[in-house]
Protein backbone atom coordinates (compact mmCIF):
# COMPACT_ATOMS: atom_id res chain seq x y z
CA UNK A 1 0.00 0.00 0.00
CA UNK A 2 2.98 2.44 1.04
CA UNK A 3 4.46 1.92 -2.59
CA UNK A 4 1.26 2.50 -4.17
CA UNK A 5 1.18 5.36 -2.38
CA UNK A 6 4.36 6.99 -3.33
CA UNK A 7 3.75 6.13 -7.18
CA UNK A 8 0.93 7.48 -7.29
CA UNK A 9 2.58 10.30 -5.75
CA UNK A 10 5.41 10.51 -8.23
CA UNK A 11 3.04 9.71 -11.08
CA UNK A 12 0.69 13.11 -9.90
CA UNK A 13 4.11 15.35 -9.84
CA UNK A 14 5.47 14.23 -13.16
CA UNK A 15 1.72 15.57 -14.73
CA UNK A 16 2.10 18.58 -12.84
CA UNK A 17 5.78 19.23 -13.89
CA UNK A 18 4.80 18.02 -17.52
CA UNK A 19 2.01 20.55 -17.63
CA UNK A 20 3.24 23.78 -15.92
CA UNK A 21 3.83 24.74 -19.20
CA UNK A 22 2.93 28.44 -18.80
CA UNK A 23 3.15 30.32 -15.10
CA UNK A 24 0.17 31.10 -13.56
CA UNK A 25 -0.16 35.05 -14.28
CA UNK A 26 -1.52 38.02 -12.22
CA UNK A 27 -3.97 40.80 -13.52
CA UNK A 28 -2.42 42.51 -16.14
CA UNK A 29 0.42 40.34 -16.42
CA UNK A 30 1.63 39.61 -19.85
CA UNK A 31 3.85 36.46 -20.34
CA UNK A 32 6.84 36.53 -22.51
CA UNK A 33 9.72 34.25 -23.11
CA UNK A 34 13.65 34.83 -24.64
CA UNK A 35 15.01 32.16 -25.65
CA UNK A 36 19.47 31.72 -25.74
CA UNK A 37 21.20 29.03 -26.07
CA UNK A 38 21.59 28.65 -23.09
CA UNK A 39 18.07 28.22 -22.47
CA UNK A 40 14.99 30.01 -22.04
CA UNK A 41 13.48 32.93 -19.31
CA UNK A 42 9.96 32.97 -19.11
CA UNK A 43 9.23 37.14 -17.99
CA UNK A 44 5.92 37.95 -16.71
CA UNK A 45 5.41 41.58 -17.97
CA UNK A 46 3.35 43.88 -15.78
CA UNK A 47 1.47 46.54 -17.81
CA UNK A 48 -1.10 47.17 -14.73
CA UNK A 49 1.41 48.70 -12.75
CA UNK A 50 3.66 49.76 -14.74
CA UNK A 51 1.74 50.86 -17.83
CA UNK A 52 4.30 53.18 -19.89
CA UNK A 53 7.43 51.02 -18.99
CA UNK A 54 5.26 47.47 -20.06
CA UNK A 55 4.54 49.44 -23.14
CA UNK A 56 7.62 50.61 -24.47
CA UNK A 57 9.22 46.88 -23.32
CA UNK A 58 6.35 45.23 -25.66
CA UNK A 59 6.49 47.48 -28.28
CA UNK A 60 10.45 46.43 -28.96
CA UNK A 61 9.02 42.50 -28.16
CA UNK A 62 6.44 42.70 -31.08
CA UNK A 63 8.62 44.70 -33.55
CA UNK A 64 11.20 41.45 -33.13
CA UNK A 65 14.02 44.12 -32.07
CA UNK A 66 15.04 41.90 -29.92
CA UNK A 67 15.17 38.59 -31.92
CA UNK A 68 19.33 38.42 -32.17
CA UNK A 69 20.24 40.90 -29.36
CA UNK A 70 22.27 40.14 -26.61
CA UNK A 71 22.80 39.74 -22.91
CA UNK A 72 26.19 41.71 -22.99
CA UNK A 73 26.48 42.21 -19.29
CA UNK A 74 26.80 40.68 -16.37
CA UNK A 75 27.82 41.66 -12.70
CA UNK A 76 29.06 39.52 -9.71
CA UNK A 77 31.32 39.41 -6.70
CA UNK A 78 34.56 39.06 -9.19
CA UNK A 79 33.97 41.52 -11.08
CA UNK A 80 31.80 44.59 -9.54
CA UNK A 81 33.14 46.73 -6.89
CA UNK A 82 31.21 47.81 -4.72
CA UNK A 83 30.97 51.30 -3.08
CA UNK A 84 28.92 51.29 0.24
CA UNK A 85 26.58 52.63 1.28
CA UNK A 86 25.14 54.10 -2.10
CA UNK A 87 26.83 51.65 -3.98
CA UNK A 88 26.25 48.09 -2.42
CA UNK A 89 27.40 44.84 -4.44
CA UNK A 90 24.90 44.19 -6.91
CA UNK A 91 24.06 40.69 -9.02
CA UNK A 92 22.11 41.36 -12.64
CA UNK A 93 22.06 40.10 -16.05
CA UNK A 94 21.52 43.54 -18.74
CA UNK A 95 20.27 42.44 -22.61
CA UNK A 96 19.06 44.84 -25.27
CA UNK A 97 18.10 44.85 -28.71
CA UNK A 98 19.70 43.53 -31.91
CA UNK A 99 22.73 46.34 -33.10
CA UNK A 100 21.46 46.32 -36.45
CA UNK A 101 18.50 48.18 -34.69
CA UNK A 102 20.30 50.40 -32.89
CA UNK A 103 19.40 53.37 -35.09
CA UNK A 104 15.56 52.13 -34.91
CA UNK A 105 15.22 52.74 -31.49
CA UNK A 106 11.70 54.42 -29.91
CA UNK A 107 12.22 57.47 -28.11
CA UNK A 108 13.24 57.56 -24.16
CA UNK A 109 9.77 57.07 -21.67
CA UNK A 110 8.81 58.74 -18.80
CA UNK A 111 10.48 56.82 -15.83
CA UNK A 112 7.82 55.10 -13.33
CA UNK A 113 8.94 55.49 -10.01
CA UNK A 114 8.97 52.38 -7.95
CA UNK A 115 6.64 54.51 -5.26
CA UNK A 116 4.13 54.89 -7.64
CA UNK A 117 4.19 51.58 -9.20
CA UNK A 118 4.93 50.00 -6.08
CA UNK A 119 6.89 47.14 -8.03
CA UNK A 120 10.61 46.97 -6.00
CA UNK A 121 14.14 45.44 -7.46
CA UNK A 122 14.16 41.89 -5.87
CA UNK A 123 15.86 38.99 -7.05
CA UNK A 124 13.89 37.96 -10.26
CA UNK A 125 12.67 41.17 -11.06
CA UNK A 126 12.90 42.98 -14.56
CA UNK A 127 13.99 46.37 -14.69
CA UNK A 128 14.77 49.04 -17.34
CA UNK A 129 18.02 50.81 -17.19
CA UNK A 130 18.98 54.32 -17.95
CA UNK A 131 21.74 56.80 -17.56
CA UNK A 132 22.26 58.94 -14.53
CA UNK A 133 20.72 61.87 -15.91
CA UNK A 134 17.66 62.87 -16.55
CA UNK A 135 15.96 59.91 -15.13
CA UNK A 136 13.64 59.95 -17.99
CA UNK A 137 15.78 58.87 -20.00
CA UNK A 138 15.28 54.60 -20.77
CA UNK A 139 14.63 53.10 -24.10
CA UNK A 140 15.28 49.46 -24.83
CA UNK A 141 17.88 47.62 -22.89
CA UNK A 142 16.36 45.78 -19.46
CA UNK A 143 17.84 43.79 -16.48
CA UNK A 144 17.31 40.66 -14.82
CA UNK A 145 18.50 41.36 -11.03
CA UNK A 146 19.76 38.30 -9.46
CA UNK A 147 19.81 39.89 -5.77
CA UNK A 148 17.36 42.46 -4.23
CA UNK A 149 18.59 45.72 -4.89
CA UNK A 150 16.84 48.81 -2.75
CA UNK A 151 19.59 51.20 -3.69
CA UNK A 152 17.89 51.27 -7.03
CA UNK A 153 14.20 51.78 -6.02
CA UNK A 154 13.05 55.41 -5.57
CA UNK A 155 14.93 57.16 -2.66
CA UNK A 156 18.14 55.02 -3.01
CA UNK A 157 21.58 56.45 -3.72
CA UNK A 158 22.68 54.46 -6.91
CA UNK A 159 22.00 57.76 -9.21
CA UNK A 160 22.65 60.57 -7.17
CA UNK A 161 18.81 62.09 -8.58
CA UNK A 162 17.89 59.41 -6.10
CA UNK A 163 15.23 58.70 -8.74
CA UNK A 164 15.98 55.50 -8.81
CA UNK A 165 14.60 52.73 -12.09
CA UNK A 166 11.77 51.42 -13.42
CA UNK A 167 10.71 47.93 -12.58
CA UNK A 168 8.55 46.69 -14.90
CA UNK A 169 7.78 42.15 -14.73
CA UNK A 170 9.27 39.02 -13.20
CA UNK A 171 10.84 36.05 -13.54
CA UNK A 172 8.82 33.42 -13.51
CA UNK A 173 10.47 30.29 -15.44
CA UNK A 174 14.23 30.05 -16.32
CA UNK A 175 16.23 31.73 -13.22
CA UNK A 176 18.56 28.88 -13.22
CA UNK A 177 19.32 30.45 -17.06
CA UNK A 178 19.67 34.13 -15.86
CA UNK A 179 22.18 32.71 -12.83
CA UNK A 180 24.36 30.58 -15.89
CA UNK A 181 24.54 33.93 -18.07
CA UNK A 182 25.52 35.63 -15.07
CA UNK A 183 28.23 32.60 -14.73
CA UNK A 184 29.73 33.31 -18.63
CA UNK A 185 32.94 34.44 -19.03
CA UNK A 186 33.66 38.15 -19.05
CA UNK A 187 36.15 41.24 -19.95
CA UNK A 188 35.19 43.59 -16.55
CA UNK A 189 31.35 43.58 -16.40
CA UNK A 190 31.40 43.01 -20.17
CA UNK A 191 30.32 39.22 -21.34
CA UNK A 192 32.84 38.17 -23.85
CA UNK A 193 31.71 37.28 -25.99
CA UNK A 194 27.95 38.19 -25.28
CA UNK A 195 25.18 35.56 -25.26
CA UNK A 196 22.89 35.98 -27.79
CA UNK A 197 19.50 36.61 -27.53
CA UNK A 198 17.87 33.98 -30.42
CA UNK A 199 14.36 35.51 -29.85
CA UNK A 200 12.20 37.65 -27.88
CA UNK A 201 8.02 36.82 -28.10
CA UNK A 202 4.31 36.87 -26.14
CA UNK A 203 3.12 33.25 -25.04
CA UNK A 204 -0.17 33.41 -25.97
CA UNK A 205 -2.31 31.83 -23.21
CA UNK A 206 -3.73 28.04 -23.70
CA UNK A 207 -7.60 27.92 -24.69
CA UNK A 208 -9.58 26.92 -21.56
CA UNK A 209 -13.08 25.06 -22.26
CA UNK A 210 -15.54 24.41 -19.34
CA UNK A 211 -17.87 21.08 -19.83
CA UNK A 212 -21.11 21.45 -18.25
CA UNK A 213 -21.90 17.83 -17.09
CA UNK A 214 -25.12 16.36 -15.32
CA UNK A 215 -22.34 15.63 -12.79
CA UNK A 216 -20.53 18.84 -12.52
CA UNK A 217 -18.31 20.69 -14.53
CA UNK A 218 -14.87 20.03 -15.62
CA UNK A 219 -12.43 22.97 -16.97
CA UNK A 220 -9.55 21.60 -19.47
CA UNK A 221 -6.62 23.55 -20.54
CA UNK A 222 -6.07 22.83 -24.70
CA UNK A 223 -2.09 22.29 -25.39
CA UNK A 224 -2.76 24.21 -29.09
CA UNK A 225 1.13 24.95 -28.81
CA UNK A 226 2.39 21.25 -28.60
CA UNK A 227 -0.58 19.24 -30.68
CA UNK A 228 -1.66 22.18 -32.64
CA UNK A 229 -3.60 19.74 -35.14
CA UNK A 230 -5.10 17.57 -32.81
CA UNK A 231 -6.28 20.60 -30.63
CA UNK A 232 -7.56 22.59 -32.57
CA UNK A 233 -9.94 19.96 -34.33
CA UNK A 234 -11.42 19.34 -30.76
CA UNK A 235 -12.07 23.60 -30.73
CA UNK A 236 -13.76 23.44 -34.26
CA UNK A 237 -15.64 20.78 -32.28
CA UNK A 238 -16.28 23.03 -29.18
CA UNK A 239 -17.19 26.27 -31.43
CA UNK A 240 -19.89 24.38 -33.43
CA UNK A 241 -21.49 23.37 -30.30
CA UNK A 242 -21.10 18.96 -30.91
CA UNK A 243 -20.82 18.67 -27.92
CA UNK A 244 -24.15 20.34 -26.35
CA UNK A 245 -26.76 17.64 -25.92
CA UNK A 246 -23.21 14.94 -26.18
CA UNK A 247 -22.84 12.22 -24.06
CA UNK A 248 -19.99 10.34 -21.67
CA UNK A 249 -21.01 6.83 -22.47
CA UNK A 250 -17.86 4.85 -21.52
CA UNK A 251 -15.82 4.28 -17.87
CA UNK A 252 -12.68 1.69 -18.25
CA UNK A 253 -12.09 1.00 -14.84
CA UNK A 254 -10.07 -2.65 -12.82
CA UNK A 255 -13.65 -3.95 -12.18
CA UNK A 256 -15.30 -4.06 -15.37
CA UNK A 257 -12.29 -4.10 -18.34
CA UNK A 258 -13.21 -6.05 -21.29
CA UNK A 259 -9.43 -6.29 -21.93
CA UNK A 260 -7.17 -7.98 -19.21
CA UNK A 261 -4.24 -8.01 -21.09
CA UNK A 262 -3.50 -4.39 -20.92
CA UNK A 263 -5.93 -2.37 -18.77
CA UNK A 264 -6.48 1.24 -18.98
CA UNK A 265 -8.61 3.64 -16.74
CA UNK A 266 -10.65 6.44 -19.17
CA UNK A 267 -14.22 8.14 -19.44
CA UNK A 268 -14.45 8.31 -22.91
CA UNK A 269 -16.86 11.49 -24.92
CA UNK A 270 -19.02 11.91 -27.58
CA UNK A 271 -20.57 14.55 -29.79
CA UNK A 272 -24.03 14.66 -29.75
CA UNK A 273 -25.79 11.38 -31.36
CA UNK A 274 -27.66 13.66 -33.69
CA UNK A 275 -24.42 15.28 -35.25
CA UNK A 276 -22.26 11.84 -36.12
CA UNK A 277 -22.97 12.55 -39.78
CA UNK A 278 -21.88 16.33 -39.50
CA UNK A 279 -18.23 15.17 -38.03
CA UNK A 280 -15.75 16.79 -39.39
CA UNK A 281 -12.64 14.89 -41.96
CA UNK A 282 -10.37 12.33 -39.73
CA UNK A 283 -7.32 14.23 -38.84
CA UNK A 284 -3.51 12.84 -39.23
CA UNK A 285 -2.21 11.22 -35.26
CA UNK A 286 -0.22 13.42 -33.18
CA UNK A 287 1.60 11.18 -31.90
CA UNK A 288 3.33 11.39 -28.34
CA UNK A 289 7.03 11.04 -29.44
CA UNK A 290 6.50 14.01 -31.84
CA UNK A 291 4.49 15.93 -29.04
CA UNK A 292 5.98 15.11 -26.04
CA UNK A 293 3.00 14.82 -24.09
CA UNK A 294 2.21 11.73 -22.32
CA UNK A 295 -0.53 9.97 -20.94
CA UNK A 296 -0.54 10.74 -17.21
CA UNK A 297 -2.96 11.47 -14.76
CA UNK A 298 -6.05 13.72 -15.86
CA UNK A 299 -4.97 14.31 -19.10
CA UNK A 300 -7.24 14.76 -22.82
CA UNK A 301 -6.59 11.86 -25.24
CA UNK A 302 -8.15 11.45 -28.73
CA UNK A 303 -9.77 7.94 -29.14
CA UNK A 304 -9.60 5.95 -32.59
CA UNK A 305 -9.48 2.99 -34.56
CA UNK A 306 -6.55 3.33 -37.06
CA UNK A 307 -3.89 5.68 -37.18
CA UNK A 308 -4.99 9.29 -38.82
CA UNK A 309 -9.13 8.12 -37.68
CA UNK A 310 -9.58 10.49 -35.24
CA UNK A 311 -12.89 13.16 -34.95
CA UNK A 312 -14.70 14.23 -32.20
CA UNK A 313 -14.28 11.52 -29.10
CA UNK A 314 -11.94 11.89 -26.71
CA UNK A 315 -10.93 10.50 -23.28
CA UNK A 316 -9.92 12.03 -20.06
CA UNK A 317 -7.01 9.31 -18.86
CA UNK A 318 -6.47 8.49 -15.05
CA UNK A 319 -3.19 7.25 -13.57
CA UNK A 320 -0.21 7.26 -15.80
CA UNK A 321 -1.28 4.78 -18.81
CA UNK A 322 1.90 4.60 -20.57
CA UNK A 323 0.34 1.37 -23.02
CA UNK A 324 -1.80 4.62 -24.97
CA UNK A 325 1.76 6.74 -25.69
CA UNK A 326 3.83 6.14 -29.04
CA UNK A 327 4.74 2.28 -28.63
CA UNK A 328 2.39 1.16 -26.42
CA UNK A 329 0.57 -1.64 -27.15
CA UNK A 330 -3.27 -0.34 -26.08
CA UNK A 331 -3.41 -0.08 -29.78
CA UNK A 332 -1.84 -3.12 -31.60
CA UNK A 333 0.00 -0.97 -34.23
CA UNK A 334 1.72 0.38 -31.24
CA UNK A 335 1.00 4.19 -32.34
CA UNK A 336 -0.73 5.21 -29.43
CA UNK A 337 -3.31 8.21 -29.13
CA UNK A 338 -2.63 11.90 -29.32
CA UNK A 339 -2.59 13.98 -26.28
CA UNK A 340 -4.13 17.63 -26.71
CA UNK A 341 -4.56 19.22 -23.16
CA UNK A 342 -5.06 18.87 -19.61
CA UNK A 343 -7.72 19.04 -16.45
CA UNK A 344 -7.06 21.77 -14.45
CA UNK A 345 -10.77 21.63 -12.45
CA UNK A 346 -12.88 19.40 -12.08
CA UNK A 347 -11.09 16.29 -11.54
CA UNK A 348 -13.76 14.83 -8.72
CA UNK A 349 -16.87 15.16 -11.15
CA UNK A 350 -14.43 12.94 -13.72
CA UNK A 351 -13.99 10.64 -11.01
CA UNK A 352 -17.88 10.52 -10.21
CA UNK A 353 -18.27 9.96 -13.37
CA UNK A 354 -15.82 7.01 -13.83
CA UNK A 355 -17.22 5.43 -10.79
CA UNK A 356 -20.68 5.60 -12.44
CA UNK A 357 -23.08 2.60 -12.83
CA UNK A 358 -21.82 0.37 -15.91
CA UNK A 359 -24.45 -2.33 -17.47
CA UNK A 360 -23.48 -5.02 -19.45
CA UNK A 361 -25.06 -4.00 -22.99
CA UNK A 362 -23.99 -1.26 -25.02
CA UNK A 363 -21.50 -0.16 -27.63
CA UNK A 364 -18.59 -1.00 -25.18
CA UNK A 365 -20.52 -3.85 -22.91
CA UNK A 366 -19.33 -3.73 -19.63
CA UNK A 367 -17.37 -0.22 -20.03
CA UNK A 368 -20.74 1.32 -21.16
CA UNK A 369 -22.02 4.43 -18.87
CA UNK A 370 -25.32 3.07 -18.15
CA UNK A 371 -27.40 5.39 -18.37
CA UNK A 372 -24.91 7.72 -20.27
CA UNK A 373 -23.67 11.12 -18.40
CA UNK A 374 -25.09 13.87 -20.19
CA UNK A 375 -22.70 16.78 -21.37
CA UNK A 376 -25.17 19.86 -21.22
CA UNK A 377 -22.98 22.27 -23.25
CA UNK A 378 -18.98 22.63 -23.76
CA UNK A 379 -17.99 26.35 -23.97
CA UNK A 380 -14.30 28.25 -24.72
CA UNK A 381 -13.97 30.95 -22.09
CA UNK A 382 -12.47 34.34 -23.53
Amino acid sequence: MRMRASLIAVVLLFATVLFAQQPALKSGEVLVRVETPLGNMDLAIDTKHAPITAKNFLKYVDEGFYNKGRFHRATRPDNYTPHPPNRPPMALIQGDINPAHNGDRFPAIKLERTTVTGLKHVVGSVSMPRPDNPPDSARSGFCIHLDAQPSLDFGGKRFDDGQGSATFGRVVAGMDVAKKIQEQHTNGQNLDPPVEITRVYRVRPLPVVTFETEKGKIDVEIDTAHAPITGENFLRYVHNGFYDGGIVNRSVRPDNTVRHDIEIQVIQFQINPARDHDEYPPIPLERTSVTGLKHVNGVLSTARDGPDTATGSFSIVFGEQPSMNYGGKRNADGQGFAVFGHVIRGMDVAKAIQASHTGQTGPFKTESLDPPIKILKAYQHD
